[in-house]
């Protein structure tokens, strides 16, 4: 009998040991503590749909394109205080009165661990398209919050308010980033994208 308890604990013990295996295969290890934005670099490739219906048949336009895209979250420091430093890169072409290319700089800090999964963040920098000469800059006047990070069913999923009129939407699992943002203007137009990206190096 005791023969058998002993087997009957080993296989337990094994196939506990099996499952842990196949979650941890399957993505499940979210880097980083949850909730935390994971940092590193990612690089894939985006689709965005671009229409603007306001003023004369002229200025109208309606373009769907595919793009190059890069990503890169690292710790960094702005004017003495310790950040997070997103910068995103689309090679997107060209868009009217906008340039071909889109390049965003963020400096955000945590702001508030709301539960064992999920932190706030404060945005506290923020450049679009910046001039070579610009730098970012800690701003002490922005909203207490602008962005949450989640960890769910193994995914971390990271939203982020930039402007009164944009919204982008990460989800991290493993080495593989999924992401989709919007502008819109009811008076004028709106862009949607969706990226997917793979993480870069280790």
């Amino acid at each position: 009998m005791h023969g058998i308890e002993t087997g009957k604990r080993w296989i337990v013990m094994n196939l506990a040991g099996a499952f842990l295996l196949l979650l941890s295969l399957a993505g499940c290890d979210t880097p980083g503590p949850q909730g935390m934005l994971p940092t590193g670099r990612w690089a894939g490739e985006g689709t965005f749909v671009y229409e603007h219906w306001k003023g004369e048949a002229a200025s109208q336009a309606s373009i769907h394109r595919q793009y190059p895209t890069t990503l890169s979250i690292q710790p960094g420091e702005v004017d003495g205080h310790i950040v997070l430093l997103l910068d995103v890169e689309l090679d997107r072409g060209s868009l009217p009165d906008m340039g071909d290319k889109t390049v965003l700089k963020a400096a955000l800090v945590e702001a508030k661990r709301v539960s064992d999964t999920t932190v706030l963040y404060r945005l506290v920098g923020l450049l679009a398209n910046p001039k070579p000469s610009e730098r970012l800059s800690f701003d002490e006047h922005t909203p207490p919050y602008a962005a949450s990070c989640t960890t769910s069913a193994g995914a971390t999923i990271f939203q982020i308010i930039h402007g009164e009129q944009a919204v982008d939407v990460y989800r991290f699992r493993g080495r593989e980033l999924d992401k989709a943002g919007s502008f819109s203007d009811q008076k004028e137009g709106l862009i949607h994208w969706t990226e997917h990206l793979v993480r870069q190096g280790d």
